[in-house]
């Protein structure tokens, strides 16, 4: 019984670091957006628009 329940809580820890880290990298991005030239913002979302057009996510690079 002590293992189940051992299991749950590295079960949640393990969502709660996922969470943490999505939204660490969600701030990190909206810094970098703050922080560098106009030229650079364009560049960075033209680049977001061309993985989406390829069918690429920050989901499908999270998941490793």
């Amino acid at each position: 019984m002590t293992k189940i329940k051992f299991d749950f809580v590295l079960g949640d820890v393990e969502e709660l670091l996922k969470e943490t880290n999505f939204r660490l990298e969600n701030i990190e991005k909206l810094l970098e957006f703050i922080l560098i030239p106009p030229d650079m913002k364009k560049y960075a979302l033209d680049k977001k628009k061309r993985m989406e057009k390829r069918g690429i996510t920050a989901d499908s690079l999270n998941r490793y």
